[in-house]
């Protein structure tokens, strides 16, 4: 489990280590998305006259959503961190591998 672990971390620091809100943004749409098509189906159920309060789809919604949100305020926190990490060290954020002039003649 612990090198499974190190090979995620290795992985997203090479992937996202400029841009976290890629990573974590995603993810955190794609559950609020998915929250949401949840809810929505809990709520046509319900107004079919249906109860809804003994589904556990119901708390995996709530959950799913809340955790999206957070997932999205993570990215956005940790792009905002990034951003004055490299700007308070007078680095670059993105790197340039090579810079080529055209001469005209």
């Amino acid at each position: 489990f612990r090198v499974l672990m190190d090979l995620l971390t290795v992985w997203f620091m090479t992937k996202f280590l400029t841009r976290p809100m890629y990573g974590f943004g995603f993810i955190g749409i794609i559950s609020i998305f998915v929250s949401l098509g949840m809810t929505s189906y809990l709520l046509l159920v319900k107004i079919l006259g249906e109860d809804i309060g003994n589904r556990p789809m119901l708390m995996f919604a709530l959950i799913l959503g809340i955790a999206g949100v957070q997932l999205f305020s993570f990215g956005l926190l940790s792009e905002l961190l990034i951003r004055t990490y490299h700007e308070s060290q007078n680095r670059p954020i993105y790197r340039v591998r090579k810079i080529q002039s055209i001469s005209i003649d």
